[in-house]
């Protein structure tokens, strides 16, 4: 790999996976994969947000359940991690650990949104 922070934010197996699936003379999965990513991810974390601010504990469980898939899919483990526990949390319908499970998603959530603009600024990560 170029970059050994990536290893921290995404799973380096899963994205030579990804990187498995690439067709030649085909823009990069990878990048493609990412760029959705970045798209998609700040909604969900404002619906996360939102949900909380709100108090809405089947709010917070569907879109941490959303994000959670989508990080999954991706290799970034600790951002899954942090949505599992916010999706447990508004599943069991009791928020009073919602502030401390907040902060872990936030920075889990800051770390791979920014490497995942850092991959689709410098393209995908060393093939293989």
């Amino acid at each position: 790999m170029n970059d050994m922070n990536l290893a921290s934010v995404f799973d380096t197996e899963v994205l030579g996976g990804l990187r498995e699936l690439q067709d030649e003379g085909e823009p990069d999965l990878v990048v493609e994969l990412m760029s959705l990513f970045v798209e998609d991810a700040p909604e969900r974390h404002k619906q996360i947000e939102d949900a909380a601010n709100q108090g809405d504990a089947k709010g917070v469980e569907r879109s941490a359940h959303a994000l959670k898939s989508a990080s999954a899919n991706l290799g970034a483990k600790e951002l899954s991690a942090s949505c599992a526990a916010l999706e447990v949390l508004g599943r069991g319908g009791d928020l009073s650990g919602l502030e401390m499970a907040l902060l872990s998603f936030r920075g889990c959530y800051d770390a791979a949104l920014a490497e995942a603009q850092q991959i689709i600024r410098s393209g995908s990560p060393e093939a293989g």
